[in-house]
């Protein structure tokens, strides 16, 4: 309808007052709506309208290193999803990273890339199941940067960084996290955590003193107490399998919430073993050290943090456990690219991009 058409409608006393407003407001804000429409496809993504450091803050790597993700993920020149929307490799992993980036709405990424939000919805998508499938770096142990020389290398720098007092043999640290999520319509006591209070999901992480996140095992319901969710990663049984035929044996350190098991320690917490020997000062030494577990957490949500806006993790919407999973997979790649704080501390550099994700391209 016109709007002149309406006018003459009003004057003529065919619709009353209140309805002309509404009609008027609508026909309004459906101008507008069509104009901004066109505003934004007028537009289309090109990375060269970026500078590097647009490029630090928007997609959180450098434009040189996205062409080496989409080269390392093996992401197809063309991205297609089942509702015939197609994209160029490089434009549906910045969308990817974008969204990722920070807590950001689709409306508003529209305009970057010239798409509608339902299209960049579905994109998304797709693109995270492409990327997901290099995240099986994070459940084996069998990588080519891995092996007896490498375990002898992480062992003694933690031991050099934490002086006289510490205990050799340990080559990395582990702990749980709990990853908030929107309260879930169904299994809400299952997934609610206790000790947090949130509803959540349980993850466990290996942390290497090189900044990688060696190991991820998770999704679980937020209830499940860590020691739990070691005795189902089976992650001391690969441990013990990979440590086959070593000369020297390696265990992995964590916190008191963990059982001492033969390829497990923790601090020690009873008086009279404090009191009989040096506990205590090995404690001091050796949760300075595991605060570097902390720090990889930390680097997943800020420099991802759309992972820790509880308000999108919705269980039984969106694949919660793959976005996180792709977020510590982008993560790690961040690290071999630009050393992060745990690498620098214990002045350890990381394997190359390509070295990392090696294992990944074998099928």
């Amino acid at each position: 309808m016109e709007l002149h058409i309406l006018y003459a409608l009003y004057y003529n006393k065919h619709i009353s007052r209140k309805q002309f407003i509404i009609l008027r407001r609508r026909m309004r804000s459906r101008k507008a709506a069509v104009l901004e429409e066109d505003a934004w496809r007028e537009q289309s993504f090109d990375l060269d309208d970026y500078s590097d450091k647009e490029c630090r803050a928007y997609f959180r790597f450098k434009r040189e290193a996205l062409f080496q993700l989409l080269e390392a993920f093996g992401i197809p020149d063309v991205v297609r999803t089942p509702s015939r929307d197609s994209a160029t490799g490089l434009e549906a992993l910045c969308i990817v990273l974008r969204r990722l980036a920070y807590p950001n709405r689709w409306l508003e990424m529209r305009k970057m890339f010239g798409r509608s939000h339902s299209s960049l919805n579905r994109l998304f998508y797709a693109t995270l199941r492409v990327i997901d499938r290099s995240s099986k770096v994070l459940k084996t142990w069998d990588h080519s940067w891995l092996k007896e020389d490498d375990f002898e290398i992480y062992a003694d720098s933690i031991a050099a960084k934490g002086g006289p007092g510490v205990i050799r043999d340990v080559f990395a640290f582990i702990d749980g996290t709990a990853r908030p999520i929107c309260r879930p319509i169904f299994y809400q006591r299952q997934m609610f955590s206790g000790h947090k209070r949130i509803h959540c999901t349980k993850w466990q992480s290996v942390v290497l003193p090189n900044g990688l996140i060696l190991n991820l095992y998770g999704g679980q319901r937020g209830s499940m107490h860590d020691s739990r969710l070691l005795n189902e990663s089976k992650i001391l049984e690969e441990l013990h399998e990979k440590q086959a035929g070593f000369v020297r044996k390696y265990v992995l350190y964590g916190d008191s919430g963990y059982a001492k098991k033969n390829g497990i320690l923790h601090k020690s917490h009873s008086r009279i073993e404090i009191r009989l020997s040096k506990a205590k000062d090995q404690n001091t030494l050796m949760s300075k050290l595991r605060q570097s577990v902390e720090w990889c957490f930390k680097e997943v949500v800020t420099k991802f943090a759309f992972v820790d806006f509880r308000k999108q993790m919705k269980l039984y919407e969106k694949p919660v456990n793959r976005i996180y999973r792709v977020a510590v997979l982008l993560t790690n790649c961040h690290n071999c690219l630009y050393p992060n704080q745990t690498s620098r501390y214990f002045d350890l550099e990381p394997p190359s991009l390509f070295e990392y994700l090696s294992c990944s391209q074998e099928d």
